[in-house]
This record gives C-alpha cells, structure tokens and sequence, in this order.
C-alpha cells in the first residue's frame, strides 16, 4: 500500500501531468493570407497545369471551403479578419483612399483577443489596416512582433520600395518594417531579397524561437502561437523606376526556367510566383513538423479576394478582383492539419461563409475563448463556424452583404451586392464579367523572354508583364438589378431577374439592402483625420523618408 504521503505526492504528479497535457492540446493557428490568388491558379483545381503540390497536399487532407466570401480588393477583407466585422461596417467601405484609413482604434483587433486565451501572435508580410500612425499598425494590436510592409501594394518584390505622397518627385522609400513592441524601425538587410523567402525564413525563425523559449522557461510547455502569414505573392508589383521594376509579374528566374512549356512570359512568371507561395507554406509547415507543434495546429489558408483577371483565373467563375462577381469574392480557403478529424479529410464544406468569421471561429472555436461583451463600436459580423466546418454541419451564417450604399457612401461607379440564401442581388454594374481558365501548355519549349519578360542583368531577377486581353465593357444589372441562384448557377450565367416569380425575392433582398445601408457608420469612422490633416501627416511621413530611405508612421520617429 502507498503511504499518504506517496499517494499524495502521485495525485500531485498525476494532476501536473494532466496540467500540462491540457496546456500542451491548446492549438496553434498557422493563418497564410494569399494575395490576390485566384481559384483556378491551383493545380489541383487547373488539371495540374500550375504546380502547387504543397497547397495541394494541404487541401486533401483538409476541408475546402467551397462557398467563403471575401470584399472584392485586399484592405477591406484583412480589416474583417482582424476586426469580425463587414469592413463597410467599421466606415471602411472601399479602397477610395488607402493611405488614410485606420480600424478605429475602438475595436479590438483579434491578437490581442487571443491575448485572453494565453496566445503569442506574431505578424508577418502584408498588414494594409492601417499604418499612418502607430496606433494602427500590428504591434500596438495584439502581435509580438512584426515584419513586413504597411501598403496594398509594394513596388517591387525584390528592392521592396512604397510610394509616396510626393511619388511624382521620385522618392519611393522602402516600405519594410521590423517592429516589436512599441519600437517601430525599418527592416534592413532585405533589399534584394525575394519578399516570400524574407517572409518564409521570418515565420520559421518565429515558429523556433518560440518553442526554444518554451523549452528554456516553461518547463517545456509551449504556450499557444497565433502566426499571421500574409504572402505578397501572387499580387502584382506595382513598378517604379527606382525600384528597378520592368515588369509586375515577378519571381526568380531558376523558378521560372521550371516552366518551359508554359507559353507566355506572363504565365511563365506567375507559375513561378505560384511555385515560390508554395515552396514557402512547404518551408514553414515543416519547420512546424520539426519543432514538434505541427501534430496541435490549426491551418488556415485564405486570398483576401479573387485573382485579377490580368495575370490570375478564377474559372469556373465569373469575373475577379475588383468586381462584385463571384470570381472576386467568392474564394479559394481551406482549413488542414493534422486536427482535422479523419472523416472530414478532403472533403468540401458547402456552407457559406465570410472573412468576418474568423475573428469569432478562432478565438470561439478554435481557441475555447469567452468574447468579451465589448470589443468595438459595433457587435461583431461573424459567426463562430467551426463546429460546423469540422462536422460538416449547417453554417450558422445565412446571408452576405458585399456592399451596401448610404448618405455617407454612394460611389455610382460600384454597385452594390448582397447574398441571402441560394440568391446573389446585384444591383450596378458588378464589373469585368470575362470567365478566364489558366492557360494550356505548348507541345514545344519556349524559353522565357519571348513576350515581354526580362532579367534584371545577373541578379537571378526575372519580371513579366502582365496580360491584358480584352476587358469586357459590357454593363449588367444596371437598368435592373441581376439576380442568380448561385449554388446551382456559380457563373451566373442565367439573370433570374426577368422572371416574374422572383419578383418577391428581389424585393425582400433590396429592401434588406437599404436596412443594412441604413446602419453604416460614417466614413470618418475609418478614415479619422482630415484632408488637410492627412496630407500633412503624409507629407511629414515622406520628408522623414527622404532621411531615413524608409516608410514609417507619421509618430514613429
């Protein structure tokens, strides 16, 4: 028999076991924001004419979200990633003026919601929620640390230079940041650099320090890490002379020289930058399998919106970035890993979702957490989905709301859209209707260079134009709404609209338009500081970047 003392001291040691397993089971997120990745870019989607055998991998031992939306342009999906809600309902209704606009300050951003949950979050890439003043940029919200760039779009993927407010005098400072804490500093050392091996050798540094930390002051228990992963691939560069920029398409060119069957420089080029995203999430899922913490993590792949019809596909649905059609907001996004429970491996999840989601689905869901009964100036948007993504169960949401106008936003160049059901309303011009397919590959090798693309001397730097083709300048939904079933019609290919017997659900759907219109907030909300405030904050930005060759906030000095 054991003595009191022995049983005591066993109960002890068996409860700190328990202890720690508990602690040990937390899960960690891998969340990889892709930019601009279209859905017919994937291999496993384009009969295997790319190649993204990792992403691939990723998606059949996990569940695709086959119906998740997104906005149709960058800056408003990762505002409602960070924020649980629709980012027309935090004032932020488009990217009308980018430089400016900030999450109010109000809202609390979803790091430092895991901070309640034990959670370490560290940002990595493209962070475009705002960077004109310190208070809006990662570290100040929750992450650790973070290295990458504040902008919608850098002007090369090697020299990593921003633009400026005074960009017509040719100062394009760098926009690359290394940030912990409240110190704010421009990250040298990287110019020259491909920005996804930067980004991918940052999230493995991040994922082993992290666990060495662990392991030197913890007693061995690995505290949970929410890792944020946002690519500049597949997004174009936006080019400037200074940057040395010939072409926007860009990626190395050894990757490149991969794809001699490929028959355009444009193509050649975006294979390789697809090649180069997933080389990247193969690097980085690996140093997870090293570190011992892949066998507890969550992995979460999302684009922030459709491909851009000039150099990415989103067959077999219509349009792509910056439209209002399916193609660009209706996106590529999966969830993988090894907690992803046997049965629903390579399965599709049908239920419809939003961006928004995520901020609730992981701190809720995934995370076990309690949401605070005030996290910003308006209740969250999203839904706590992932019970029903795991167990492949109903989805708690039941509607969309793409866009909305108001007194405070009334751009007649943009339509509205709003998804209630099967049923997609459309009403304005919803953009570019093209249904554009990865292209086939040559029966003859055609080396790089033909159409366009150049080497940039010896560096190993190769850029491609972008396609063009020919933009459809047709208008729909504009002398009446459009209305598509778009479950069982995803190319909305057949307008229901002129059929009298959903004369009814139009009506219910635009007067739920004008309901939601009538709650959002005004513009100020985002974009809190005046004209002539924000073009002084700008213009003190870009002096200090004369100085300093580097883009920072306006306070950050």
């Amino acid at each position: 028999h054991l003595s009191r003392k022995m049983a005591v001291a066993l109960m002890m040691a068996v409860a700190l076991v328990a202890s720690t397993q508990q602690q040990q089971q937390k899960k960690h997120v891998l969340f990889v924001v892709a930019d601009d990745l279209g859905r017919n870019d994937l291999s496993v989607f384009n009969g295997g004419i790319s190649e993204t055998p990792t992403i691939d991998t990723l998606i059949k031992s996990g569940i695709f979200l086959e119906q998740y939306y997104t906005f149709k342009v960058c800056s408003p999906t990762r505002t409602s990633i960070m924020s649980g809600r629709y980012a027309w309902k935090t004032g932020f209704y488009d990217m009308v003026n980018d430089g400016g606009h900030v999450l109010n300050f109000n809202y609390t951003m979803l790091p430092k919601l895991l901070k309640l949950t034990g959670y370490t979050s560290h940002a990595i890439g493209k962070w475009n929620v705002g960077g004109i003043v310190a208070r809006s940029t990662p570290t100040y919200n929750g992450f650790e640390s973070f290295l990458g760039y504040y902008s919608a779009c850098q002007q090369d993927y090697y020299y990593h230079n921003g633009s400026c407010a005074d960009a017509s005098e040719g100062i394009f400072p760098i926009d690359m940041s290394f940030n912990t804490g409240k110190n704010i500093s421009g990250a040298s050392g990287y110019v020259g650099e491909y920005s996804t091996h930067i980004y991918t050798q940052r999230a493995i540094t991040v994922v082993q320090q992290h666990v060495a930390t662990a392991n030197q002051s913890d007693g061995g228990i690995i505290s949970p890490l929410f890792l944020y992963l946002a690519y500049q691939n597949v997004h174009l560069a936006c080019g400037a002379a200074k940057s040395k920029a010939i072409g926007p398409v860009q990626a190395p060119c050894d990757t490149i020289d991969r794809f001699p069957l490929v028959q355009t420089d444009t193509f050649k080029a975006q294979s390789a930058n697809m090649l180069e995203l997933d080389w990247g999430i193969g690097n980085v899922t690996a140093s997870y399998q090293a570190a011992g913490i892949w066998q507890d993590t969550v992995f979460i792949l999302v684009s922030d919106n459709g491909g851009p019809l000039d150099h990415t596909t989103n067959a077999p649905l219509r349009g792509g970035k910056h439209t209002f059609w399916e193609g660009g907001v209706r996106v590529v996004a999966f969830v993988s890993g090894p907690l992803i429970p046997e049965s629903r491996r390579g399965s599709t999840y049908s239920g419809m979702l939003h961006s928004s989601d995520w901020y609730t689905t992981i701190f809720e869901g995934i995370t076990e957490g309690q949401m605070p009964k005030d996290t910003g100036p308006t209740d969250p948007d999203g839904f706590n989905a992932w019970a029903a993504i795991v167990e492949g169960t109903a989805s708690p949401r039941n509607e969309v709301i793409h866009q909305v106008t108001n007194q405070y936003f009334n751009d007649s160049s943009t339509g509205t859209s709003l998804r209630i059901g099967a049923f997609k309303l459309l009403v304005g011009d919803p953009g570019d209707s093209r249904i554009i397919s990865w292209p086939r590959l040559g029966t003859t090798p055609v080396p790089f260079g033909q159409s366009g693309g150049l080497a940039e001397g010896t560096t190993g730097h190769c850029r491609a134009q972008s396609g063009s083709g020919s933009r459809s300048t047709k208008k729909f939904c504009v002398d009446r709404p459009c209305l598509f079933n778009v479950v069982d019609d995803p190319s909305e290919s057949n307008d229901l609209a002129a059929n009298q017997s959903y004369a009814e659900t139009i009506a219910m759907m635009t007067k739920r338009l004008a309901e939601a219109g009538a709650s959002g907030p005004p513009l100020s909300l985002a974009y809190p500081y005046p004209p002539a405030q924000q073009a002084e904050m700008e213009k003190q930005i870009c002096d200090h970047a004369v100085e300093t060759d580097y883009w920072e906030p306006v306070d950050a000095a």
